[in-house]
């Protein structure tokens, strides 16, 4: 016999959280203790997928004060605006920059790679990258990759919204 049961609820307390401002320094301050622990962590051979998105220049500009000419990574369409705006952030903080260009190919090339990491968890277009693993691996060095992968919609900082909500 199943039985249906009740077992968490939402609490709708108002809580006070403070002023925004100490909101925003307290946020800034635990993301950036959390990538400074990830550089840390990584043995040096660390990288950043670098976009246009907001939380991956964010983590690219936090560790490079403690890694300078960190390695940073952008996929997709030359001139594109993650390449455009990759490529400026990369040239503002100096960082070691490639490029790779993504190809209609590449998702039919590693199909079966990619749903087979994805295990349904992820959406699979999401791992546009994933048969360049090994390529990036010899050419950068980079063992270890931070990505910020939708922060940006998190943290309502990406470039689509000026398009998709004006």
């Amino acid at each position: 016999k199943s039985t249906l049961d009740q077992y968490w609820d939402f609490d709708y307390r108002e809580v006070e959280l403070g002023r925004e401002e100490d909101i925003a320094h307290n946020l800034a301050f635990l993301f950036e203790q959390g990538v400074r622990r990830q550089v840390a962590k990584s043995g040096g051979k660390l990288g950043v997928f670098l976009s246009g998105g907001l939380d991956s220049r964010f983590i690219t500009m936090t560790a490079v004060k403690k890694k300078p000419h960190l390695p940073t990574v952008c996929f997709g369409i030359p001139e594109c605006r993650d390449t455009v705006y990759a490529r400026m952030v990369a040239e503002s903080l100096d960082t070691d920059h490639y490029h790779y260009q993504i190809e209609p190919q590449h998702h039919i090339l590693a199909a079966s790679d990619i749903l087979q990491a994805a295990e349904g968890m992820i959406l699979p277009y999401h791992l546009h990258a994933h048969h360049l693993m090994s390529c990036i691996r010899n050419e950068t060095g980079i063992r270890v990759f931070l990505s910020g992968f939708a922060g940006d919609l998190i943290l309502g900082g990406s470039f689509w919204f000026s398009e998709v909500w004006a």
